[in-house]
């Protein structure tokens, strides 16, 4: 794996580790469409949020119809024929109105009862003098009916695929051939013209907001097989998946145009994709905790962290484990929906250049059940090592060689005190599934 990891990395040499993201751990998502994060309201921050990423979305002129353009009452009967739950809306504390928040595919427009982009713009502000980076939240796969792009664009570069069987449903939708999902139109990465539009939409968003970048949401998921004779595919023949080479094509895109504006904005998707797709990123959200924990995986760790160390993750709970925290504290991530508390955040961020360094997954210890990664600060020499205690019983044992000269510090949530070495070994006390920090400070020179 090393082999081919050094490989890629000159055959995709990734970008520089953002400065921007380097020393932040949590992302703090969805900022936009819960009632208590509308109308560029204040309410939401805590300290947690506190100098650290955050992520707005319905940020566009929200729909005062449901999905697929119809009237609410229509919408809600709908679903009550078929005993299930009414579409999700919000209440305008403006106008009174309903609004649909995932009206996705325009990007613009600001909401202007609320105060339009003057207000955004302001709230961003605020946010950045308080050492905050904002980044907004885009999908270019979809696009909703109930936008002024949406149809259009629909029309030009939506996926066509008589195989197809949507999960989710609503009054008005399309029927088969044309894929949908989210309660919107899937919209073909790999369709020659549309990129372009993607990266001058994205370009634009960013001069209208000066935010600090974006996340292309589902970027690096497996995508769609395209079957439309309305476009011309960039890559591969008919029938064949060729979406992440045009994920890829579509960020490097992006990047281009940003390189125009700022070569330091940040672009972020929610998975990274292969190596080649991440070679072109800042960031992305990761799964690997909550869909890799279970009976095959007790102990889900992450190896491109190791490999690929220049892409950030930041980990995302959905239905995952009670440990969450310790467990992507251990693979030295950031995360997003939680994020991490202030004890937890306060350990990462004191370590920031450690873990920002070079990883070392699965390193050795002594004893059985204790599991260890390595991150090192190739520049001062200083290393963390994330102890994780997956034995079912509290360890307090000698658990890693000291190296000589070098002094030692244990830290978790609740402790911060100098570790004796003793006989050439430390000795540490971890409760079960939890994980403590052993911080490395080299001899001086």
């Amino acid at each position: 794996m090393r082999r081919y990891a050094d490989w890629s990395l000159q055959t995709w040499p990734p970008r520089p580790v953002s400065e921007k993201l380097r020393t932040r751990w949590n992302l703090h998502g969805g900022i936009g469409h819960t009632q208590n994060t509308i109308a560029y309201s204040r309410e939401w921050i805590m300290p947690s949020h506190e100098g650290q990423v955050i992520e707005f979305d319905s940020y566009w002129t929200l729909s005062d119809k449901a999905p697929w353009n119809p009237p609410w009452e229509e919408s809600d009967a709908y679903y009550a024929e078929r005993g299930q739950k009414p579409a999700r809306r919000l209440h305008d504390p403006v106008t009174g109105k309903s609004l649909y928040a995932f009206n996705r595919g325009d990007y613009d427009g600001y909401n202007p009862q609320w105060g339009g982009l003057p207000a955004f713009r302001d709230l961003i502000d605020e946010l950045r003098a308080r050492d905050y980076v904002l980044t907004l939240y885009t999908d270019p796969i979809i696009a909703c009916h109930n936008t002024k792009n949406g149809p259009e664009l629909a029309r030009k570069y939506g996926i066509i695929n008589p195989d197809w069987r949507t999960f989710h449903h609503a009054a008005n939708e399309p029927k088969p051939p044309i894929v949908h999902a989210y309660n919107s139109y899937c919209l073909d990465l790999n369709a020659e013209g549309y990129p372009e539009w993607i990266a001058s939409t994205m370009g634009r968003l960013i001069r209208d907001t000066g935010a600090d970048g974006i996340r292309l949401d589902e970027y690096g998921h497996r995508g769609y097989i395209c079957f439309s004779d309305k476009h011309r595919h960039l890559f591969g023949e008919p029938g064949q998946n060729c979406w992440l080479t045009a994920v890829k094509h579509s960020i490097e895109l992006v990047r281009a145009e940003f390189d125009k504006i700022d070569p330091t904005l940040i672009i972020m998707t929610e998975f990274p994709g292969h190596d080649a797709v991440a070679s072109t990123l800042d960031g992305a959200l990761s799964y690997n905790i909550c869909r890799r924990y279970g009976t095959a995986c007790p102990l889900p760790f992450n190896l491109f962290r190791q490999y690929f160390p220049n892409c950030k993750l930041y980990e995302i709970n959905v239905q995952g484990p009670k440990n969450f925290y310790d467990l992507s504290i251990w693979n030295g991530a950031g995360t997003c929906y939680p994020i991490y508390p202030v004890p937890y955040l306060k350990l990462l961020s004191d370590h920031s250049d450690e873990f920002s360094g070079q990883a070392e997954m699965l390193v050795p210890t002594l004893k059985p059940g204790i599991y260890a990664n390595k991150f090192t600060d190739l520049k001062t020499g200083k290393c963390v090592y994330t102890l994780y205690n997956h034995s079912g019983f509290t360890c307090h044992a000698p658990v890693l060689p000291a190296k000589p000269g070098c002094t030692y510090t244990c830290r978790d949530v609740s402790r911060n005190e100098p570790l004796p070495v003793l006989d050439g070994l430390l000795k540490v006390r971890i409760a079960p599934g939890r994980v403590v920090l052993v911080c490395e400070q080299p001899a001086k020179q």
